[in-house]
């Protein structure tokens, strides 16, 4: 079931606070579980996959969006509280905090790439403002 199908967002084709709340937290999430975890959402979940391609084309999304090393630092010190093994040490945090900034706005393959790209969003003038609403 393709849960965004027919629509540019989760409740139309206007962004709306509610995915001005989710898209960062989906990116994230793909980011934290990647990196920390080797999980990553399957390529045939077109559906988070169409998602994220318009988030990561809305310039306002790309311009406001955390480094993936901040990701990785705030999910696994969060993570630590509850799973010790989670906890970064000195050195790795250090490592991170001292590296250059990385950005994962990439798709897991050049045909979902060409496929959404012939369906670009057009309604990211308003993300701009509901993206500064939230910061």
């Amino acid at each position: 079931m393709d849960f965004f199908a027919g629509t540019q967002f989760v409740f139309g084709n206007t962004i709306t606070s509610f995915d001005v709340e989710l898209m960062p937290k989906l990116h994230q999430l793909r980011i934290a579980c990647s990196l920390v975890r080797s999980l990553n959402i399957p390529p045939n979940f077109t559906g988070v996959w169409r998602y994220l391609f318009r988030a990561y084309h809305c310039p306002a999304f790309v311009q406001w969006a955390p480094s993936d090393q901040e990701i990785v630092i705030a999910w696994t010190t969060k993570a630590a509280s509850e799973t010790p093994s989670m906890k970064l040490s000195f050195d790795e945090k250090k490592r991170l905090i001292k590296s250059e900034p990385c950005f994962s706005f990439s798709m897991p393959t050049q045909e979902l790439t060409w496929k959404f790209s012939s369906t670009m969003i057009q309604n990211c003038e308003g993300a701009m403002r509901h993206f500064e609403k939230c910061i």
